[in-house]
């Protein structure tokens, strides 16, 4: 599968310095086919259990789309999988740092800090994604870390956003009423 990576660049490589060049809708035609291609390959090789050949693919299919959210997020997975945790880690921040167009560029970080309770780690990741709107999740995470954290007003800042951006969430509502329930029994000890 290397070797099909390697011609596929090789491929790119000769059409786009050709003296006739293909059209645009032809190329995205070329890559697509390749990168279904590899994605089949992938899964194959998961369910055979070759985790090794799956994880090099990945590698290499990260260096040719490297702001493929889900080859990014596949190759960190399988990192963790067989339990790579720096280069799972690395894998995620080189994805946000490099797609910061990607409203959820740190979403897989800030899930990684989440699975392992790492809850100090999560506001300075997701905190400057909430104003471009993010996927859902980073509000529930980034809402869940700060009530961890004991900052209840920020986790209710959070809830708030989020149900302004996303309404009809009944469990975000019953989150924010939970929250707003801690803060109120704060107010009355601080007091007494």
């Amino acid at each position: 599968m290397k070797q099909f990576a390697l011609l596929f660049m090789s491929a790119c490589a000769v059409l786009a310095t050709a003296q006739t060049k293909p059209s645009p809708a032809r190329m995205r035609i070329i890559e697509e086919a390749a990168y279904n291609r590899l994605t089949d390959q992938n899964d194959a090789w998961f369910h055979d259990g070759d985790y090794p050949r799956l994880v090099e693919n990945l590698r290499y299919m990260n260096l040719i789309w490297p702001h493929d959210y889900e080859t990014a997020t596949n190759l960190g997975w399988m990192l963790g999988n067989i339990e790579h945790y720096d280069e799972e880690l690395a894998v995620y921040k080189t994805y946000g740092r490099n797609n910061r167009q990607d409203p959820d560029c740190d979403l897989p970080e800030a899930n990684l800090y989440s699975r392992n309770h790492q809850w100090a780690k999560i506001p300075a990741v997701l905190e400057r994604d909430i104003p471009r709107r993010p996927h859902p999740n980073a509000y529930r995470i980034l809402a869940h870390a700060y009530e961890h954290l004991n900052r209840l007003a920020d986790a209710s800042r959070i809830w708030k956003k989020y149900i302004t951006d996303y309404p009809g969430d009944s469990a975000a509502v019953a989150n924010l009423a939970r929250v707003t329930r801690k803060l109120k029994a704060n107010q009355v000890t601080t007091k007494g």
